[in-house]
């Protein structure tokens, strides 16, 4: 089977905190909070940032001013403090999100103000991973970017960088914050994945192939490995490794099947007769 051209979609994936974890953790700190400011300041990090400032003169704010940002919040989103645990429980991402946009107006507002970063670079992280997830890539970059300023080392910022640049059309440049990221964290499976993804588009199959066999080596149980790694195979024309890939995806994933089926990057294969005994 010849080589065709990877219809893509978005095959890269950020670094975040899994839901459960977040969600866990937000209702362990709601047992211990009394006030709507400290709960608000508790849920999100950006707040808590400003609130614990020592030298408010700095900020030209004072505690109460911050406060009051807090306040506004709350008035923005229409939340009382009985219903937070339940808001949280069911439409968690919700909150999350309209809030914390509202907290990145103001960190954006005083950053401006003073030249500089004011949060902590895992503010701006988490601002840039919640516009990810509404699809505003150019003003997640701006986020990851000054988390990176804040902090050069910051592994999951550079591949959460490198995800939008890939999707803003720069593949090369993600490439090398995919580097970047390894350089300091070479055991992260996933970033070897993302770096893998980007060589494929690029037709770059060897290469993509062996970042896979490394992702693959550091986390052999992880189906989306293997499935990605069938991608590539599949791209390159190589039906037989494409298919034992896939087929070991399947093994540690049985939702795998419905996947694969709406994959537009395995449509050569779909009446297969190989293809349709792997899944089924």
């Amino acid at each position: 089977m010849s080589k065709h051209k990877a219809t893509a979609g978005n095959r890269l994936r950020i670094t975040s905190r899994r839901k459960s974890d977040i969600i866990a953790d937000i209702l362990n700190r709601l047992t211990k909070l009394e006030t709507k400011i400290d709960i608000l300041t508790q849920l999100l990090p950006p707040l808590k940032a400003l609130e614990k400032l020592t030298n408010f003169e700095e900020l030209n704010l004072s505690q109460d001013e911050i406060k009051e940002i807090v306040s506004e919040a709350l008035k923005t989103i229409e939340l009382k403090p009985e219903l937070i645990t339940a808001r949280i429980r069911e439409k968690w991402s919700e909150f999350d999100e309209r809030v914390s946009e509202l907290v990145g107006k103001h960190l954006a507002r005083i950053d401006r103000k003073f030249k500089k970063p004011t949060g902590k670079a895992s503010d701006y992280l988490r601002l840039g991973n919640i516009e990810y997830g509404k699809g505003n890539y150019e003003k997640a970059l701006e986020f990851y970017q000054t988390a990176l300023k804040i902090n050069p080392l910051y592994v999951e910022a550079y591949n959460n960088r490198g995800v939008v640049l890939d999707l803003l059309g720069q593949p090369e440049q993600a490439l090398k914050d995919f580097d970047k990221a390894l350089e300091l964290k070479s055991d992260d499976a996933e970033i070897w994945c993302n770096k893998a993804v980007v060589l494929g588009k690029l037709n770059k199959y060897n290469e993509a192939l062996q970042a896979y066999k490394t992702a693959t080596q550091l986390d052999p149980k992880n189906p989306n490995v293997w499935y990605q790694r069938a991608w590539a195979y599949s791209l390159k024309g190589d039906k037989i490794n494409a298919l034992m890939n896939l087929s070991r995806a399947i093994e540690l994933n049985e939702n795998v099947k419905e996947k694969v089926k709406k994959d537009k990057d395995f449509e050569p294969y779909w009446e297969d007769e190989d293809f349709k005994k792997v899944i089924g």
